[in-house]
C-alpha cells in the first residue's frame, strides 16, 4: 500500500475518533439530569435568584438551541480553547498545564 494514502487514513481515522469523543462528551454533559446554570452556581443547594440563573444562560450560552451550543462547543475546540472549570473558576488548560509535569513524571 502507498505510505501516503495510509497516513492520509490514519489521519483521517484519529480525526473521525476525535470528531466522536467531542460530540459523546458534549452529548453526556448537555443531556444529563439537572440544569447546567444551577451546577455553575453550586448546585441544588444554592438558592440564586432567577435572573441570576438567566445571566448564567446567556454568559455560557445556554438559553442557545443545542445544535448551536454544538456548533460552538466544536468551533471552540477547534482554537485550542477547552472552556472555564465551573468549579476551579479558571480555564482547562491551565488546570490541565498545571498538572502536566506531575502527570508526566509519573508515567516516566
Amino acid at each position: 500500500m502507498n505510505p501516503l494514502r495510509l497516513i492520509l487514513r490514519r489521519l483521517l481515522s484519529g480525526i473521525g475518533v476525535l470528531w466522536g469523543a467531542a460530540t459523546l462528551t458534549f452529548l453526556a454533559i448537555n443531556l444529563s439530569a439537572g440544569d447546567p446554570a444551577m451546577a455553575i452556581l453550586g448546585g441544588p443547594g444554592a438558592n440564586p435568584s432567577a435572573e441570576l440563573i438567566a445571566q448564567v444562560r446567556a454568559e455560557y450560552g445556554l438559553d442557545q438551541p443545542l445544535i448551536v451550543q454544538y456548533g460552538q462547543y466544536l468551533g471552540r475546540l477547534a482554537q485550542g480553547d477547552l472552556g472555564d472549570s465551573y468549579n476551579l473558576r479558571r480555564p482547562v488548560g491551565q488546570v490541565i498545564s498545571g498538572q502536566l509535569g506531575a502527570t508526566v513524571q509519573l508515567s516516566l
